[in-house]
């Protein structure tokens, strides 16, 4: 999930971004964070079902293990 300070990291980066650069278009400027918003969500996504891929997998695969001691 996004947090703020992740928001506060970007519209900082997007601010400098702006003063820095000749041409001072804000339309422009917005575009480009709206963007890296949307990149970061995607990314958040992609984890989150790696994770759930990655769990899903270490049951498969403790599955078909058998308990010689009792332990499990």
């Amino acid at each position: 999930m996004l947090s703020r300070r992740h928001l506060r990291i970007r519209v900082m980066q997007a601010l400098y971004a702006f003063y820095q650069s000749e041409p001072k278009d804000i339309r422009r400027t917005e575009q480009e964070l709206l963007n890296g918003t949307d990149k970061i969500y995607e990314l958040y996504l992609t984890q989150l079902q790696f994770l759930l891929e990655l769990g899903a997998s270490r049951i498969n695969v403790l599955s078909g293990f058998t308990c010689i001691h009792g332990d499990w």
